[in-house]
């Protein structure tokens, strides 16, 4: 199988938040990738300047990001070449279901913010994904890529499902997202494979939360880590050790991308 690119989610798996680090080996895999000239890219759930406050642009100079969970799309200079951001009217409506229900929206895109001040029960989701604590105000007009509810996936979020094209999708036990309905990691990855001019070429991608099941199953290989919820490692092709352990370094040794 001749690979071409590879994609790393962030959160538990490029970076290990057991250790709050970036692995050497990790850092060594990259850099063999590259010297074999594969495209190696960041996929993640994060936004662009949420993705830069960890310790993962320090070193590599990426072929590409995705962030948002697919909502948009850079390339090697970090310039945006793709989006599919929320519309106004979406926007207006999430917002305005969220005030009427007081819940707290944590919001990604051009800027970070929270719409209402986090209960103290769930402030140590901030802790948790190193996000600091943001400002606190309502939306103005701002792009939006990616709204989080700090809620477990057991609430109840059907409130939201009178807004047309979005879907809840839960990135960890802590954290809901709302989305875009026809965007996920997987479309973002298409649209960075084909500005790399690597359509119909394979990918191989690593990832551990429910953000990351299209894209693992899409991927020629699709590797869950060790420390991935059950369900996601149902899509793998393959599953690794945890992202405290040399596990993305000796997975792509194994499969014959570096040495």
């Amino acid at each position: 199988m001749n690979i071409k690119a590879v994609f790393f989610d962030i959160d538990g798996t490029f970076y290990d938040h057991t250790t709050n680090r970036v692995l050497p080996s990790t850092k060594e895999a990259v850099r063999k990738l590259k010297e074999q000239g594969i495209k190696v890219a960041l996929c993640s759930g994060r936004p662009l300047q949420l993705a830069a406050e960890l310790p993962v642009f320090d070193e590599f100079c990426w072929d590409g990001f995705i962030g948002g969970s697919g909502i948009s799309v850079y390339d090697e200079n970090r310039e945006l070449i793709w989006e599919n951001a929320f519309t106004e009217d979406q926007l207006k409506k999430l917002f305005a279901i969220a005030e009427k229900h007081e819940l707290p929206l944590y919001v990604n895109g051009e800027k970070t913010f929270l719409t209402r001040p986090l209960p103290a029960k769930k402030e140590f989701v901030l802790d948790l994904f190193h996000l600091g604590v943001p400002e606190i105000r309502s939306w103005n007009h701002e792009r939006v890529d990616v709204l989080s509810i700090f809620e477990n996936r057991d609430y109840d979020f059907r409130m939201f499902q009178t807004v047309e094209n979005i879907r809840m999708q839960p990135s960890c036990d802590y954290i809901m997202d709302i989305l875009k309905k026809d965007t996920c990691k997987a479309t973002g990855i298409k649209q960075l494979m084909a500005y790399w001019g690597l359509e119909n070429e394979a990918y191989m991608a690593f990832g551990d939360s429910m953000n990351d099941c299209e894209m693992l199953q899409e991927a020629a290989v699709g590797v869950a880590m060790g420390n991935a919820m059950d369900a996601v490692k149902a899509y793998a092709d393959h599953i690794c050790g945890s992202s405290d352990t040399p596990a993305i370094h000796d997975t792509l040794q194994a499969y014959g991308l570096i040495h």
